[in-house]
């Protein structure tokens, strides 16, 4: 049951990492469960960016990088995955291995867009 105070367009989320009640709405939910399923469709279906040791050895060419990100970086210019997803805490360094990301991936002659679904995370990805 919804309590009083909270419009009936809420839904209780049931993140078991969360301290304390959370909640979104059934459209979250919904995009959320069609980018997974695109998610999946995509596995497996490109060439890689580069191969996993040309990842790792241009993962190692950046030092300012932590063990995650560098981890990040060669997991994603080795995967064969057309989509993936990074998703991390703020100030994790998102932003810093998705610029790398991007330098490796136009590098080998790729186009690189980004996509956001707000405005403000637009306006960080256009920085």
């Amino acid at each position: 049951m919804t309590p009083a105070w909270l419009p009936g367009n809420f839904e209780s989320s049931s993140d078991s990492r969360a301290s304390g009640r959370q909640f979104t709405t059934a459209k979250t939910i919904e995009a959320e469960h069609e980018i997974l399923s695109r998610m999946r469709q995509g596995q497996n279906h490109v060439e890689p960016v580069l191969s996993r040791p040309q990842a790792i050895a241009f993962a190692d060419q950046h030092p300012r990088l932590n063990h995650a990100q560098k981890s990040v970086l060669e997991d994603v210019l080795s995967s064969s995955d057309r989509i993936q997803g990074l998703q991390g805490f703020a100030g994790a360094g998102k932003t810093t291995t998705l610029t790398t990301i991007r330098s490796a991936a136009e590098s080998q002659g790729y186009r690189v867009e980004g996509f956001a679904p707000t405005s403000r995370a637009a306006r960080q990805l256009n920085e």
